[in-house]
């Protein structure tokens, strides 16, 4: 058999597996659409489409077909990001107001730990912002019994919306876009309720009671991570816990997603199911299973409404919807389809979400754990069953052990590109953490939430409290290992590009060729061997210049700008030398009441904070001036942010404002 007639049969018995790859084309037209420099023309959508279209109607032939349908499917995810951007209605302040009072209607509360985080909207005319805004606002001292749809006199005063603190990293700006927001601030002590402009809904009411019980039955730092799986408000939770869960690779459990709701849906189905079987004229008349499945189907689509609907609930749900679905029309079957269909879904109605953490980490841990149990049955299928049986807790611990692994590889490049971090004693943590949330939290929190018309949910959601403490003692107990998280620079996007489409090109194929996909991910995987930190990071108020070891001189205060820096980049800030300091060979930073003049092997850069040293920008590769000056480039002013490298090349410089985009 030739190389042709091989690759032919190959082709052939990917039949089946060959409509996933749609969901893909559609998820990189919005990715492409997303990732431009700026706004493309607005028919740009419908001329890729149209062609491909009318080959799909007109042309008979296989070929052309196979190839119009990605080209169709890649052109609607384009077009649906420029939807979404052109539906958005999102007025935005341009500069700060001064401190002014006028009257605003409360559109959302979310509370936080030390602050209640309100979204205003509809101001009075005498407001100095633009028709249609809404600003978030934060307020200290804000009553305990504020709801949505009460009418506020504030004092205040306004900001624009915060750019990215880092090029390329979290980006409020767009958030607050497409979430309709135009600015931010805090709110006077002198604010205050003065009426209602619209009813609260009956949903708000009761994720606000829900939440002020719990946290009345548990109100540690327990009761704020149980509020955060049930109303998904996570501010209760204390920034300190959250850093220990997050460093523990235990994050996953305080944003609700398949976790969550898979349990909150199997353990009503399952006990409606067997109480169902209790009952012998019913169970032996009546499909027991498939009503099960029908309550568990509506359980789990009131819990994503009453959670504030994230894009990891949303995923989560479609897929768990389509396959309560399949079961009740009896054609129940795991595999790669339903993953399919909930990112096309997400994406069609969200298509920001493509750039979030949450949708890359949540879809990633999902298709590696069901392209990895596709493969296992393949092979169980081929060879048989074992014929010796493990003890069923070798099999649950295997199981567990199992699962984490997987989830923990297939997200963990995700993760390191959005938070430069691993933690590498994630699987120890799932396999104490995970049984203790699945076994003892979810049971008792449900339990509790059952028994609450009764007013007998205390006793339940005490059990569930000690057990959320005891899943946070374990995250700050391992996570005070040495050596617990492991710090990664910067990966370059062409790097986790390459690890997606490595990781799908072996997940969506089932022949021997998927192989080839693990080789480009490794590639991916060595992506920031090949990124080069910067030189030399510039804000308004801080600057940070590289030691090339490791670390950077810092001049400013520390804070929370200069830790996103240095997570960003994966080094550690040091102090600023008073006069001269060496970091690596050839490498030095001295300073007097003029200039600083940082030299490295290639190139010097120059920071001149009197015009008189303006010469020192023309004797450098690159300068930057305080003011005004011949040949200098002018410091960043108030919110900007530029990242400085110096190559062989040249200098290149990234600032966080790049980009001519709508929301920038």
């Amino acid at each position: 058999m030739t190389a042709a007639e091989r690759l032919a049969a190959i082709w052939a018995q990917e039949a089946s597996r060959r409509p996933l790859w749609l969901a893909v084309a559609f998820g990189s037209g919005v990715a492409l659409y997303f990732l431009l420099p700026a706004e493309p023309p607005a028919l740009l959508a419908a001329t890729i489409a149209g062609p491909a279209l009318l080959a799909l109607v007109l042309s008979g032939q296989s070929g052309v077909r196979l190839f119009a349908w990605p080209v169709l499917l890649f052109a609607l995810g384009f077009g649906a990001g420029q939807w979404r951007v052109a539906a958005v209605e999102a007025p935005e302040l341009t500069r700060a107001t001064p401190r002014f009072e006028a009257e605003a209607c409360i559109r959302s509360i979310t509370p936080r730990a030390t602050y209640t985080q309100i979204v205003a909207s509809a101001w009075s005319a005498d407001a100095p912002v633009p028709g249609g805004f809404s600003a978030t606002l934060r307020w200290r001292s804000a009553p305990e019994d504020l709801r949505p749809g009460e009418q506020i006199l504030v004092s205040a005063r306004l900001f624009p919306v915060s750019e990215a603190i880092y090029p390329g990293s979290y980006d409020p700006k767009r958030l607050a876009f497409f979430d309709s927001v135009g600015g931010e601030g805090w709110i006077g002590k002198s604010t205050r309720r003065i009426g209602t402009c619209r009813e609260p809904t009956s949903l708000e009411d009761a994720r606000r009671w829900f939440r002020d019980r719990l946290l009345e039955v548990a109100p540690s730092s327990a009761g704020g991570l149980l509020v955060g799986v049930t109303t998904g408000w996570r501010g209760d939770i204390p920034r300190d816990d959250v850093d220990a869960m997050r460093d523990a690779g235990l994050g996953h459990l305080l944003a609700i997603s398949g976790l969550h709701v898979g349990l909150a849906v199997g353990l009503i189905l399952v006990s409606l199911r067997a109480g169902l079987a209790l009952i012998p004229p019913v169970a032996l008349r009546f499909p027991i299973k498939k009503w099960a499945a029908a309550a568990g189907l509506a359980s789990g689509f009131a819990y994503l409404a009453f959670s504030g609907g994230s894009i990891p609930t949303q995923r989560a749900m479609i897929m768990l919807g389509l396959v309560l679905i399949a079961l009740l029309l009896d054609r129940i079957e795991l595999s790669m389809r339903p993953i399919a269909w909930a990112a096309v879904i997400v994406l069609a109605a969200t298509p920001e979400a493509i750039l979030s953490p949450s949708f890359q980490l949540s879809f990633a841990a999902v298709i590696g754990l069901v392209s990895v149990f596709e493969t296992w049955r393949r092979r169980k299928n081929r060879h048989g069953p074992r014929e010796t049986r493990w003890p069923w807790l070798a099999r649950y611990l295997a199981g567990v052990s199992a699962t984490t692994l997987i989830a923990t590889v297939a997200t963990m490049p995700f993760a390191a590109f959005h938070f430069h971090q691993i933690a590498l004693v994630g699987l120890a943590a799932n396999l104490v953490a995970v049984p203790v949330f699945a076994f003892w939290v979810m049971p008792a929190l449900l339990i509790g939430v059952v028994l609450l018309p009764a007013g007998l949910e205390q006793p339940a959601w005490a059990a569930a409290a000690a057990g959320a403490d005891l899943i946070l003692a374990v995250a700050h107990g391992l996570t005070g290992w040495e050596g617990a998280v492991a710090k990664i620079g910067v990966t370059p996007k062409w790097g986790i590009a390459f690890i997606a489409a490595g990781g799908l090109w072996w997940a969506i194929w089932q022949q021997p060729w998927r192989w080839a996909g693990a080789a480009v991910a490794v590639i991916g995987l060595a992506a920031p061997l090949t990124g080069k930190p910067p030189d030399l990071i510039l804000g308004s108020k801080h600057a940070a210049v590289s030691t090339q070891e490791g670390t950077y001189w810092l001049n400013g205060r520390r804070g929370f700008v200069p830790d996103i820096w240095m997570r960003e980049t994966g080094g550690k800030a040091v102090a600023w030398p008073a006069y001269r300091a060496e970091g690596a060979e050839s490498v030095r930073l001295s300073c007097d009441a003029q200039a600083c003049l940082y030299d490295t092997p290639t190139g010097r850069i120059a920071l001149v904070e009197d015009p008189a040293a303006a010469y020192e920008c023309r004797n450098a590769v690159v300068g930057f001036s305080r003011w005004p000056a011949p040949g200098c480039v002018d410091l960043p002013i108030y919110g900007e942010v530029q990242v400085v490298r110096l190559t062989a090349e040249g200098v290149r410089i990234e600032s966080n404002w790049s980009g001519e985009r709508p929301w920038n």
